[in-house]
């Protein structure tokens, strides 16, 4: 199993948990402003665990993570799940609208 998740709460986060378990992540900093309630925002979230700043998150093209996780090694992968707006249950969902939904092997 892979796990992507981009969350947000009093921080906002993007993790990657592998098959072992393992998680890695990059998050803003603590209640950090990064987009205003009831406005349109651009959230991009990159992740490549090869490269020396392995994730990034960018809002309206602002990078907003703290970086620093460099590159890392995958657990070869059992299944996919990608859940989007909420956990992989169904639970937390997010109160937001989205309008486009782009999933890419290239920048």
């Amino acid at each position: 199993m892979g796990l992507l998740l981009l969350e947000e709460s009093d921080t906002l986060s993007l993790t990657y948990v592998d098959a072992n378990w393992a998680s890695h992540s990059v998050r803003s900093r603590w209640r950090a402003p990064v987009f205003s309630a009831s406005t349109w925002a651009t959230v991009v979230a990159r992740w490549s665990s090869t490269s020396a700043d392995s994730m990034q998150i960018f809002v309206d093209g602002t990078r907003v993570d703290t970086g620093g996780l460099g590159p890392f090694a995958v657990a070869p992968a059992r299944s996919t799940l990608v859940t989007i707006g909420a956990d992989n249950y169904g639970g937390y969902g997010a109160s937001a609208s989205l309008d486009e939904l782009r999933i890419s092997s290239s920048p």
